[in-house]
């Protein structure tokens, strides 16, 4: 102790005090985890076996690693004792080792790093990508994921919330994959840190003109380094006749980093093309380069060459960077967006059925072999924004009727999605399924309701909706689609009816039991938030054109005026006065009037399931109802085995078709 005063007040000039009070050994035992030791941090959501590598032993241990809401938690196996906690804003990254696709490792911001091993280790990755916020993902070798904690990112978590719903959204938009090691030596500033905009231009613009000596490939990789996945921290340009024209630059970045071509013969290409891949990500999250792609001349085109040219390199880093660039043009990002830009985008992506069908055998591909899930994370992300409500409202009619039937198609490979342990996907297939039973025509939707029942789908989520416990955001949302989706494949369809009863008849000793409330017109005493639509188009449209409206008095003011100030100064050379007046933009195609895609309903959910739910946990002991806890415990059990049989049915199915 000595020896670390010393140290600290003569480099750092930091007295480190000393308490002249003996610690007891219970006050050791409370307060060991220091920040840690409260029950609300160590209280874990999610816990997975893991083997621990570590120089103090010469064979792994066994261990259990848990995550809490703002902490890392290793406990013991066997006796379930805290063995250490760490905060979650102190890992630096988590590195999957590519000598042991079981093995990851989770390095601090102290230095120190810990090895794992673990079975089930993209679990424990959705776990993180689910609950982890101020984070962005790295990953190391292979196509390994990590992840990166920067406590500075909270500046740009308000332009970022608009509902509750977005807070689950957001999860996902600091979090990048890679398969390259992070190098700390590209960071100009240390992690928790952002460039100032003086800075983050001089990036785009060494893009635009690399150095002597410095290839672009690199000051891409720098550019990644140092700005955050959700884009430009300051991308709108400041008011004065001086000031630099931020959209210029930013276009200008987008079109150097498109011009760039790597071919397979080129050594890292895969690294690369990564790379590049994830700049355009970051600069398409902008308001200029989210415009740009329809706007600016020949940015289509080449964004179009360049997806196709490296989808063919058939490697699966590449394929998540690609949809992870193209679900920034199918998305708004950034605050203030234009409904309009958003549709044009759209417009342009969905073209091509060609295209759409690749990108849904990325899916089909990857579900068949049992990998590539954050491919198909990311792709079921670019289908929510193309048919899900209420992003669906913004699509075309003809392209969302033909995207329902290629997904309708492949409705197989979806539904086998919902027996994946990871909740992200399961929510996405969750809200693909839900928008094709709704606005597909009849026959497509009867056959996705066989479907559900045929592979399993509806006991999944009838566990789901009634026997999911917390009040955490993500399980809300999740319970609240389940239910959804049970009033669907319920709707019209006997067979699911019959299952329903089955399930429920013979618990609850009487005939129809609880199954009455379905049919119930009462109303709900609690009230819950429609945590499915994150956000209003109509309001955001009428916003627009409101905006538009108070704009165009704006312009014919600033005519008036222009008008009266020529005739002042009428000496003056009009050329001169042209330099220092800006011209007026033509913003004739933003203006057109936005006009949205009227949602169908042709499968509606009739029956009265929020009633249903609420009184499942409720207890009752009438003459023609008994339900208790009791009775609740022996349906959890039953769908409990039941959903454990269906799986194993499926993996036999898998392994009897040869996958």
């Amino acid at each position: 102790m000595k020896e670390v005063r010393q140290s600290a007040a003569d480099n750092v000039g930091v007295i480190v005090p000393i308490s002249k009070e003996a610690a007891t050994t219970d006050e050791f035992a409370n307060t060991r985890l220091g920040l840690c030791s409260e029950d609300e941090k160590i209280t874990s959501y999610a816990e997975f076996k893991v083997h621990k590598f570590g120089k103090r032993h010469e064979q792994s241990v066994r261990r259990l690693l848990c995550l809490t809401e703002a902490c890392l938690v290793e406990r013991d196996l066997t006796t379930y004792t805290v063995i250490c906690a760490t905060p979650l804003e102190q890992v630096v990254c988590l590195v999957r080792l590519e000598k042991d696709p079981q093995q990851f490792i989770v390095e601090y911001t102290s230095g120190e790093s810990r090895i794992y091993s673990a079975a089930e280790r993209y679990g424990f990755d959705f776990g993180v990508i689910n609950r982890w916020d101020s984070c962005c993902w790295q990953s190391y070798g292979e196509f390994y994921v990590s992840i990166s904690f920067s406590s500075c990112f909270s500046d740009s978590y308000n332009v970022l919330y608009t509902s509750h719903a977005d807070h689950y959204t957001f999860f996902h938009q600091q979090v990048f994959v890679t398969s390259h090691r992070f190098d700390q030596a590209l960071r100009l500033l240390p992690h928790g840190q952002l460039l100032d905009e003086d800075s983050e231009s001089q990036c785009m613009r060494h893009i635009i003109a690399p150095p002597p000596g410095l290839k672009r490939s690199d000051l891409i990789r720098r550019f990644n380094a140092n700005i955050p996945y959700t884009g430009l921290s300051y991308s709108i340009s400041h008011e004065g006749f001086f000031t630099e024209n931020k959209g210029k630059v930013i276009v200008g970045a987008l079109e150097a980093v498109l011009g760039e071509c790597y071919e397979k013969d080129e050594a890292n290409y895969i690294y690369k093309c990564e790379a590049q891949l994830q700049c355009l990500r970051r600069l398409f999250a902008s308001k200029s380069g989210f415009q740009a792609f329809t706007e600016i001349a020949g940015v289509r085109e080449k964004l179009g060459t360049l997806v196709i040219r490296v989808l063919a390199y058939k490697n699966e880093a590449i394929d998540y960077a690609t949809v992870e660039a193209l679900c920034a043009l199918m998305h708004p990002m950034h605050n203030n967006y234009e409904l309009r830009t958003e549709q044009l985008n759209k417009q342009s992506l969905l073209s091509s059925v060609k295209f759409v069908e690749h990108l849904l055998d990325l899916i089909v591909h990857h579900v068949e072999r049992g990998t590539g899930w954050l491919v198909i994370a990311a792709m079921l992300d670019f289908l929510t924004y193309a048919i899900c409500a209420p992003y669906s409202e913004t699509t075309g009619g003809e392209q969302f009727d033909q995207i329902l039937r290629l997904v309708a198609s492949r409705g197989q490979s979806f539904y086998r999605l919902f027996q994946c342990p990871s909740m992200t996907i399961v929510k996405g297939a969750g809200m693909v399924m839900r928008a094709i039973i709704e606005e597909s025509d009849i026959e497509t939707s009867k056959a996705m309701q066989m479907l559900a029942l045929t592979e399993g789908a509806f006991l999944t989520h009838l566990r789901l909706a009634l026997l999911t416990s917390g009040k955490d955001l993500e399980v809300l949302t999740n319970k609240q689609l389940s239910g959804h989706l049970i009033g669907l494949w319920l709707a019209d369809n006997r067979p699911a009816n019959d299952l329903l009863s089955r399930c429920l008849t013979k618990i609850a000793f009487q005939p129809r039991g609880l199954l009455d409330f379905l049919d119930s017109n009462a109303v709900v005493p609690v009230k819950d938030v429609n945590l499915l639509i994150p956000r209003n188009n109509l309001e955001a449209a009428t916003n627009e054109q409101r905006q538009s409206a108070v704009k165009e008095k704006f312009e014919n003011f600033r005519v008036m005026a222009e008008a009266s100030f020529d005739r002042f100064i009428q000496h003056w050379n009009l050329e001169q006065k042209l330099n220092f007046i800006p011209r007026r933009q033509d913003d004739k195609q933003r203006q057109i009037p936005v006009t949205l895609r009227k949602r169908r309903q042709r499968v509606k959910n009739s029956l009265n399931w929020k009633l249903f739910a609420y009184q499942f946990g409720r207890d009752h002991s009438q003459a023609d109802l008994l339900w208790n806890e009791k009775t609740r415990e022996e349906f959890s059990y039953v769908m409990g085995f039941l959903v454990i049989l269906t799986f194993f049915a499926f993996l036999f199915v898998l392994v009897w078709c040869g996958f």
